[in-house]
């Protein structure tokens, strides 16, 4: 989506596209809701050059790169997504980007969950990050925002990393078990059951169970 652009993007089946699931660019602002982006060349979703809109409830998994890339200017809200399995980062934040990331889950990424870099300064607020390869949530060196409420499970590299030179507010994080990210595995479950996408991701921030 170009040039201003608004609109509704909803209950759409996009997999195994050559570049990103969903590209929204030149300050366009739709809200996209309820999509299942899986196997994406790029990004799940990619917001660029002052893009806004909204995305939430929607499941991003197996992308290339990072599961939401939020790039040059972009502020979107990112919400009550479910993101996994990705080749890369959960979500990476930069170019003087910023935004809401509220209320994700973020799970089994290659690389960091929530990276943030090159003067970028969102508000990340009650995600779940667990399972990953890399670090939990990264702010590299001239990044800033607000990390706040979020639930960290155990990573190879640091849960929360914040670098000599960023700016952020960290506050009221929280760290999980090291079992408690769920893998897909389809051994798992008893003969004559089945597990939806949900049964097999553990509860949001302000859902526990």
């Amino acid at each position: 989506m170009y040039q201003n652009g608004s609109g509704e993007i909803t209950d759409n089946r996009i997999d195994g596209n050559a570049r990103s699931g969903i590209g929204v660019h030149s300050g366009s602002h739709p809200n996209i809701r309820n999509n299942t982006i899986t196997a994406s060349g790029q990004s799940g979703l990619y917001f660029s050059e002052y893009a806004g809109g909204i995305a939430e409830n929607n499941i991003i998994s197996r992308s290339a790169m990072a599961g939401v890339s939020i790039k040059h200017g972009a502020k979107p809200t990112i919400r009550n997504n479910d993101i996994t399995d990705g080749q890369s980062a959960g979500i990476y934040v930069r170019g003087l980007a910023g935004g809401i990331i509220e209320g994700n889950r973020i799970l089994r990424s290659a690389k960091v969950g929530i990276g943030i870099k090159h003067h970028a300064f969102p508000r990340i607020v009650g995600n779940r990050i667990e399972g990953g390869q890399a670090g939990g949530i990264c702010v590299h060196r001239s990044a800033s925002g607000v990390i706040q409420g979020n639930l960290i499970g155990a990573h190879p590299m640091e849960a929360l990393c914040v670098k000599v030179g960023s700016l952020a507010m960290v506050a009221d994080n929280a760290s999980l078990p090291a079992t408690s990210a769920i893998r897909e595995d389809a051994q798992s479950t008893s003969p004559g059951t089945s597990t939806s996408p949900d049964d097999r991701l553990p509860p949001r921030v302000g859902h526990r169970t």
